[in-house]
């Protein structure tokens, strides 16, 4: 729980250090066909939250994110 609420707290510092940022979420698709959503990803945009997901993850064939707030 303590490190749920971390981080929380780091997401919350690091959008409120840009005016422009936003939370997205992401419909992704899987190399492996299997499709999930990736929620709460805090960008300026639909092209940097996409990069954001995609980091280090090799597995994504296909993504969208949209902002939803």
């Amino acid at each position: 729980m303590k490190m749920q609420l971390l981080v929380i707290a780091m997401l919350a510092m690091f959008g409120a250090a840009s005016a422009h940022a936003g939370t997205y979420t992401c419909d992704v698709e899987l190399n492996d066909g299997s499709k999930t959503k990736i929620r709460g990803v805090v960008a300026d945009s639909e092209s940097q939250a996409r990069r954001i997901a995609k980091e280090n993850n090799s597995a994504i064939k296909w993504i969208n994110c949209y902002k939803v707030d």
